[in-house]
């Protein structure tokens, strides 16, 4: 179940800005919701710092992660659904999304042709047929002839997604989501609510000033970010393993460690079990040892864990070079950085297709009729649309070896050939034993994916903001579609 807002007290002050919060203070995801957010609170943070987060902040975490949410759509609560994703097609003018069961679509109406006299349009598209109808209805000449027929949205495989890889703002983001994640789940706790500490006073001055002014100073993001932490994955999953319940294949974890021996407070935010970002919240903490572990599912029937508390640190985060602000001008180094986030991410997207594939066979079965309603060139049977399918799949790899891939899906699939040259058409679903048709298409995946990996493809457009020069910069200056 989610955390509850709790009960708002007379004292209850933003994290930030310290202005009072009164009762009217609105509901807030400390993460926010279309990554899954299950931590509601209305006495952390105040309506003015959350708008502003909102509207410059949060924004460009989201886009880093949109894609792997968006295909967990049907796995994922109705609050937390993401909804579909804006993406790019080469060489099309159209606007096209990607929708939660991982088919491109028209994004609203596309006029696609007009009459070259008049320029009214005289044919147009669009992924909802009652709202291509209503268009009609609104904008055809009186005593027009309509013709209505059903067709792919796009034929091409590839598409692309605009976000930041890495970025002063992404780091921001995860930082201030937390520190408000973690100030709400020990509002009852004054003892142990570390977010509060003297020491911590210079994190949060400069969080709020980043988010009031829309700036931010490079050196102190330098001091308090110290980089993604894949190198301690292992730490990080061995604490993960004593926090009690169910696990889910996709979710937060969020840890905190105060060492006095070395004076320190570090903090990393596990993104979606994706990427660990590590902080340095305190330099010259003084509040005892102890290591605070807090886990939340993003998937249906996701609960928030924690917060579990051991008497003994963790060495849980260094400084590294996936970070906006590495310490050093080489570039080479930075691309390496990059390369190895996003082949983290690309799992991330291949276990969140791979996940969802099998999660549902109704669901399967209607992306299958629906790709045989949709064939291009007529072929609409069953077969065809099962190796369509799987072929969008595995878009970049089957080509190294296309002919082995094609021979594996004829191999996989011979057991139900007689029912896969079944056509299906847009006036009539013909009986099929579609319990024979899934278990030889998993059969099917399972035998390419121990060939050439996870199912799950995506060409990226990408944006990395990171500098050696540790000035003053904008949050916000950076183009963003969502």
């Amino acid at each position: 179940m989610a955390s509850s807002p709790g009960a708002l007290v007379p004292t209850a002050t933003c994290l930030f800005t310290q202005d009072e919060l009164p009762p009217d203070t609105r509901i807030e995801h400390t993460i926010p919701r279309a990554l899954g957010g299950r931590i509601r609170s209305r006495i952390v943070s105040s309506n003015e710092f959350n708008n502003r987060c909102g509207a410059h902040v949060d924004p460009y975490l989201i886009r880093r992660y949109a894609e792997i949410l968006c295909l967990l759509g049907p796995m994922m609560s109705a609050e937390h659904t993401p909804g579909n994703l804006s993406v790019e097609i080469p060489g099309s003018t159209g606007r096209f999304v990607l929708d939660p069961i991982g088919t491109i679509t028209i994004q609203g109406i596309d006029v696609q042709a007009r009459d070259p006299v008049t320029q009214r349009p005289t044919a147009v598209a669009g992924a909802e047929l009652s709202a291509v109808r209503r268009w009609i209805r609104r904008n055809a000449p009186a005593g027009a002839h309509i013709r209505e027929s059903s067709v792919p949205a796009t034929t091409e495989a590839e598409f692309f997604t605009n976000r930041l890889v890495l970025g002063p703002v992404i780091e921001i983001a995860v930082l201030k989501s937390a520190l408000l994640s973690f100030d709400h789940l020990l509002a009852d706790d004054v003892a142990r609510r570390f977010t509060r500490h003297a020491s911590l006073r210079p994190i949060r001055e400069f969080l709020r000033d980043a988010v009031t002014t829309l700036e931010y100073d490079g050196a102190d993001l330098s001091r308090f970010s110290l980089g993604i932490q894949y190198d301690r994955l292992d730490v990080l999953e061995r604490i993960r393993r004593r926090v009690p319940g169910a696990r889910q294949a996709f979710e937060h974890t969020l840890i905190a460690s105060g060492n006095a021996a070395t004076s320190t407070l570090d903090c990393v935010f596990l993104v979606a079990g994706i990427d660990p970002y590590g902080f340095r919240l305190a330099s010259d903490w003084d509040g005892g040892d102890f290591l605070c572990t807090v886990v939340t599912g993003i998937l249906r029937n996701g609960e928030v864990s924690g917060p579990i508390w051991d008497s003994l640190p963790e060495n849980i985060c260094g400084p590294t070079n996936f970070r906006s602000f590495p310490g050093h001008e080489d570039e080479a180094v930075m691309a390496r950085a990059v390369a190895a986030m996003s082949e983290r991410w690309e799992d991330g997207l291949r276990r969140a297709t791979d996940l969802v594939e099998r999660s549902s066979r109704d669901m399967l079965i209607e992306r299958i009729t629906t790709t045989a309603r949709l064939a291009v060139g007529g072929d609409q049977t069953i077969g065809t649309a099962c190796r369509e399918r799987l072929r969008r799949l595995y878009l970049r790899r089957r080509e190294e070896d296309q002919a082995e891939f094609d021979r594996t899906l004829d191999e996989s699939l011979a057991s139900v050939a007689e029912i896969l040259g079944t056509a299906v058409h847009e006036d009539r679903m013909p009986a099929i034993d579609w319990d024979r048709v899934v278990d030889a298409y998993y059969l099917t995946l399972d035998r390419v994916s121990s060939n050439w990996g996870l199912p799950g493809e995506v060409t990226e457009s990408t944006h990395v903001i990171g500098t050696d020069d540790r000035g003053s910069g904008r949050l916000d200056d950076h183009t963003l579609s969502l």
